[in-house]
């Protein structure tokens, strides 16, 4: 039989750490080997939104023949590099 968890944290983006900004840094990194420049509105007007929608629409909306998973997966690996580079640091509190 398992042990009963002590306590449950959940972590709300900006709570703990706000990875936002390295998101954004991976998304315009990924994209811009598509070929595709991540403007401020882009990048920012997709905030919250999930990866799979922001690929799906970027990919329709470009006529480009790729899969969201294919992207998602990508951005994910710049996204890896951008942590092991720079760190996450934690929110003061």
């Amino acid at each position: 039989m398992t042990q009963p968890y002590a306590a449950l944290l959940l972590d709300l983006d900006g709570t703990l750490v706000d990875s936002e900004p390295k998101h954004c840094e991976a998304h315009r990194q990924f994209l811009a080997t598509q070929g595709i420049t991540a403007s401020d509105e882009l990048i920012f007007g997709n905030i919250g939104k999930s990866d799979r929608h922001f690929y799906d629409t970027l990919i329709r909306s470009h006529g480009v023949q790729a899969k969201p998973e294919d992207w998602m997966r990508e951005k994910t690996e710049m996204l890896v590099g951008i942590y092991r580079v720079q760190g996450l640091a934690l929110r003061p509190g």
